[in-house]
Formats: C-alpha cells, sequence, structure tokens
C-alpha cells in the first residue's frame, strides 16, 4: 500500500463518516483559522493586560457623571467565551450549507472574522480604560 492509496482510503472514510469535504476546502479553513487567531488574541488580552487585583472595570463613562456602569473583573472573560460559541455555531451552519451553496459557507466565516476583529477591538480598548 503506497501512500496515495492510504490518502483516498481516509478520504473516503471521511467522507463517509461526515458526507462533506468541508474540512479540506481551503477558503474555508482559511477562513475558519482566521476565527482562531482572532479567539486566541481575544484570551491573551485578558490574560497579558487584566489583573485579578482590579475589582472593578469601567464600561460607560459619562463626561457629566463619570463612570457610570461598571463590571467585576472576571465577567470580562465572557466576551470569548461568547465569541467560541458564537464561532462554533457559524461554523456548523456554515457547514450545513456547504454542499448547496459555498458562497454562504463563505460568508458566514466571514462575518465570524468581522465580529472576532470587533470584539477584539473592544475587548482592548476595555483593558485600556484598566491600565490607564
Amino acid at each position: 500500500m503506497d501512500l496515495k492509496t492510504t490518502y483516498q482510503n481516509i478520504k473516503n472514510r471521511f467522507v463517509q463518516l461526515f458526507g462533506r469535504m468541508f474540512f479540506q476546502d481551503v477558503p474555508s479553513i482559511t477562513l475558519m483559522a482566521f476565527c482562531l487567531i482572532f479567539l486566541l488574541i481575544l484570551f491573551f488580552i485578558l490574560v497579558f493586560r487584566l489583573n485579578s487585583n482590579d475589582s472593578l472595570v469601567p464600561l460607560y463613562y459619562n463626561s457629566i457623571y463619570g463612570v457610570t456602569t461598571s463590571v467585576t473583573w472576571y465577567k470580562l472573560y465572557f466576551l470569548p467565551i461568547a465569541y467560541l460559541s458564537f464561532l462554533c455555531l457559524n461554523i456548523l451552519i456554515a457547514w450545513a450549507f456547504f454542499e448547496k451553496e459555498r458562497l454562504i459557507t463563505y460568508l458566514m466565516l466571514f462575518v465570524s472574522i468581522i465580529i472576532g476583529l470587533i470584539l477584539t477591538i473592544m475587548e482592548f480598548n476595555l483593558t485600556s480604560l484598566i491600565r490607564g
């Protein structure tokens, strides 16, 4: 058995198991990789920029009243967890639409990248408020 037949056997088993070649499509893999990079960046921002001794994190600042909304520091970890659940749901829906319409798949994954970018910028700004 050479390498090519082994690859074909694994590929056929993969198709029988999942029925789709979603995880072998290069644009899909690339878009999912960018999503995972943003997820890792979200966690790294929290790990390296947030101190556990900071009791409250200001969420909303008004020039007249000052800080009007604040939360405890550990609640900022809900942002990457929410993005992870959104990403899993989006990948599942994109995988379901892969055979029927690939454009929907690519758009769903691209929207995940855009939301990851927005959350990364938002979390960076929130941690900048803490650090002064």
